[in-house]
């Protein structure tokens, strides 16, 4: 899909956490995207990625679910432009991960690192059509910002399985836990998507292929932007 280009601005903020927030950007020209994917508010030179966080809907709307950085200046300078209803340069779609790129037969494991939930949000609330596991990763149990939204989605479809998981460090705990859960013969089978911090990302990456698994299996945005 081609980049476009339209002006926006925020109608609603909501608080999801002490350090999430969610924003609903209204623009003036509705660009289409694909549930996973992200664009770029471009109220500096080079832009401020972000994921939607909902699949495309009739409200025609983007939400974002922004990570408060105190000692971002960029995100701060945007979060300025927010607040006070002003209009600014969007950009967008970006990103090669999202619910096209995926089967809809295999079965699917999703790994999100705290606000990595939100590209993840969209692409399963695109709609869920085989075995599907969420893996939610986050240091505390408050950065489970949205836990009632999966635990919703449990409860209505049976092909859905949701595995909050709280956990201090960045280490292999969380890939030895989806390992013991599945066995490694049949995570052979899944298709992974990763989202999260590119540190998060990249690890879990890194595991996971340590285990054997193909690299034709996983995916995630991150990986464009890894150096090499």
């Amino acid at each position: 899909m081609t980049h476009q280009s339209t002006e926006a601005k925020v109608t609603e903020i909501i608080p999801l956490s002490d350090e999430v927030l969610k924003l609903t950007l209204q623009p003036q020209t509705y660009l289409p995207y694909i549930a996973g994917q992200y664009l770029k508010v471009m109220t500096t030179t080079d832009g401020i990625c972000y994921s939607i966080a909902d699949a495309p809907t009739r409200s025609r709307t983007y939400e974002l679910h922004i990570r408060l950085s105190p000692n971002n200046p960029e995100q701060q300078a945007f979060l300025n432009i927010a607040r006070t209803q002003q209009h600014f340069p969007l950009l967008l779609p970006f990103g090669a991960c999202h619910t096209e790129a995926l089967s809809t037969t295999k079965p699917t494991l999703y790994i999100a690192g705290g606000t990595g939930f939100a590209p993840i949000k969209a692409m399963i609330e695109q709609g869920i059509t085989s075995e599907t596991h969420l893996y939610w990763s986050v240091r505390q149990h408050a950065g489970l910002y949205l836990n009632a939204l999966p635990e919703n989605w449990q409860k209505k479809s049976p092909l859905f399985h949701y595995h909050p998981f709280v956990h201090d460090k960045i280490d292999d705990a969380l890939t030895q836990k989806i390992t013991k859960q599945h066995g490694l013969e049949a995570l052979r089978n899944f298709q992974i998507v990763l989202a999260g911090s590119f540190p998060f990302v990249y690890a879990k990456r890194d595991e996971l292929l340590a285990l054997g698994l193909s690299p034709a299996q996983l995916f995630s945005d991150a990986f464009e932007f890894e150096q090499t």
